[in-house]
């Protein structure tokens, strides 16, 4: 990697917003989307398309009804495909509210597939995979936890 992509990289780390999460690292298209277009065009983005891989054509081949213009309009979707053109990328959902964590335990619980769960709930099926796991890792780490007892203190 030369000196000039290091610098670029490192310019572009300090300038992503302390709230961005630690998957828009510096050389992620994420990152570059938020820093060079704005974190109002990525949440926009996001809102629209998050949970989904997105392709970004060539800004001349890009149609009316190309889902980056449904999202952004057609002149933020053409700056993108200035910026990324052929970049093929996951724009994340973002943060899951406690409502829908607790309508995933739920459906979890009833046996519900991921696929149904993440139509259902409105949250990607890596989001759900993710709850998933992450339940089995705090049941497993209960069920090595000690049991306390009042009685015997």
């Amino acid at each position: 990697m030369s000196c000039k992509t290091i610098c670029y990289y490192m310019e572009i780390a300090m300038q992503v917003p302390t709230f961005a999460p630690s998957l828009y690292t510096a050389d992620s298209p994420c990152n570059a989307i938020i820093v060079h277009m704005g974190m109002a065009v990525f949440e926009r983005l996001q809102a629209s398309l998050g949970g989904r891989d997105v392709k970004v054509p060539m800004p001349g081949r890009m149609s009316d009804d190309h889902p980056l213009v449904a999202a952004l309009g057609r002149e933020d979707a053409l700056r993108l495909a200035e910026l990324m053109t052929g970049e093929q990328f996951y724009i994340p959902r973002g943060h899951v509210e406690p409502p829908r964590l607790n309508a995933v335990i739920a459906e979890v619980q009833a046996g519900t597939r991921t696929q149904d769960i993440a139509v259902k709930v409105g949250i990607s099926e890596r989001q759900v995979r993710r709850l998933k796991q992450r339940a089995r890792e705090l049941e497993e780490r209960q069920s090595k936890a000690p049991a306390h007892s009042i009685a015997a203190e």
